[in-house]
């Protein structure tokens, strides 16, 4: 049986994630919201509140998806809860570069630049 201390960060972490979730939605679109079980001790190693690491988690699996190329710019910002803008700041924070071109494509549009 889960101790008082356990049920109360849970319930704080639910708060904190739904007020998270109430910004996003009036800039974007309906969301659908996903429950996850994180280990408390990724909070303490992250040095974040849980409400600060479920906005961090949704910002670092859009840059990656966006890395991946499996997703546009604009969608990964609005999966992030970002605007472009910011998304863009945040590619640079995770060290992740804004264009989505291979080697090979930006020599080919170069040299149709020509």
């Amino acid at each position: 049986m889960p101790s008082a201390s356990v049920g109360r960060r849970r319930l704080l972490f639910k708060a904190e994630f739904l007020n998270v979730t109430l910004l996003a939605q009036t800039e974007m679109q309906a969301m659908t919201e996903v429950t996850m079980h994180i280990p408390e001790s990724a909070f303490s190693v992250l040095h974040a509140a849980p409400g600060e690491f479920a906005k961090e988690m949704r910002i670092a699996a859009a840059v990656k998806w966006y890395e991946l190329g499996r997703i546009s710019q604009g969608r990964a910002a609005e999966i992030a809860g970002l605007t472009r803008a910011r998304f863009i700041d945040a590619l640079t924070t995770y060290q992740v570069t804004p264009f989505q071109y291979t080697a090979e494509e930006l020599v080919k549009e170069l040299a149709d630049a020509d």
